[in-house]
């Protein structure tokens, strides 16, 4: 994946965050953050996960 693809899912899923209602809406969609930080940083030794996560929960 690209750093065009990075940023549109981080983008993406600073929506869901912003559309969560509770703690567990957040759970979950932070759970899936991780899913896809753990897949791109099997897949990309260049992966930065903390940029990710930071530019996943950024509102």
């Amino acid at each position: 994946m690209s750093k065009k693809h990075f940023i549109a899912l981080a983008a993406r899923f600073r929506e869901e965050f912003a559309r969560c209602t509770n703690e567990g809406e957040r759970r979950q969609v932070a759970r899936c953050v991780i899913l896809v930080a753990d897949i791109a940083a099997q897949t990309n030794p260049l992966f930065d996960r903390a940029r990710f996560m930071s530019a996943c929960e950024q509102a």
